[in-house]
C-alpha cells in the first residue's frame, strides 16, 4: 500500500516517460510532508548493517525507505547511471564524499575529500559520477532516509585506498575512517 503522503509524488513519478533529473527530484523531495509515521509499512530495521526497504519501483524510477541504526553506513559508491536524491525523515546523516585516487584493486579505489552533516529535513542530490559513503553517526538514534533513484538503483562500489590519506581536515574538522 502506497502511503497516503507519498501519492501526489507517486502520480507525476509514474507518469514520466524518461528518467527524472536531479533539480526535479530535489525539488520533489523539498516540497513533500512525510514523516515516519507516514512511512510505518517500511521503516524495518537489521542489526548488521543498515537496510532498504523498497516503496515503489517504477519504469523509470525507485523509492526505498533506509534504516540505518546507530553506526550503520552504506558501501562507498556512485549510482552508475542513476540520479539519486534522498531526504532525512529521522536523525542525522553524515555524507561522505570521496574521488578516485586512480588506483584499483579487484575494486576502484578513493580517497574522502569532504564531509557533510545533513539532519533532518534535509534533501540531497547526487548525481551517477557522485562517489559517497552515507553513515548514521549518532550513538543512540537511528536514521531514516527516502530515497528516489531515477532510472531505478544501479551502483558500483568502491574501497578506500590504504595508500591515501587516512585523515584530511575540511573545514578545519578531522575524520577519520577505516579500511
Amino acid at each position: 500500500m502506497i502511503p497516503p503522503a507519498l501519492q501526489s509524488l507517486f502520480d507525476y513519478l509514474d507518469s514520466c516517460q524518461e528518467p527524472v533529473d536531479l533539480a526535479r527530484l530535489e525539488a520533489l523531495l523539498k516540497t513533500i510532508k512525510v514523516a515516519r509515521k507516514d512511512l510505518a509499512d517500511y521503516v524495518q530495521f537489521n542489526e548488521g548493517t543498515y537496510r532498504r526497504n523498497r516503496v515503489k519501483l517504477g519504469s523509470w524510477y525507485e523509492c526505498l525507505v533506509l534504516c540505518w541504526k546507530p553506526g550503520q553506513k552504506s558501501y562507498i559508491h556512485d549510482h552508475q547511471g542513476s540520479s539519486c536524491c534522498f531526504k532525512v525523515i529521522e536523525g542525522t546523516a553524515k555524507e561522505i564524499i570521496c574521488a578516485q585516487t586512480g588506483r584499483t584493486t579487484d575494486m576502484p579505489l578513493v580517497r574522502p575529500i569532504d564531509t557533510r552533516t545533513l539532519p533532518q529535513g534535509t534533501v540531497c542530490g547526487s548525481l551517477a559520477a557522485h562517489i559517497h559513503e552515507v553513515i548514521n553517526p549518532n550513538d543512540a538514534c537511528d536514521l531514516i532516509t527516502l530515497h528516489i533513484y531515477s532510472p531505478p538503483l544501479n551502483m558500483r562500489i568502491y574501497a578506500y585506498d590504504d595508500e591515501a590519506q587516512e585523515s584530511f581536515c575540511p573545514q578545519g574538522r578531522v575524520l577519520e575512517y577505516s579500511i
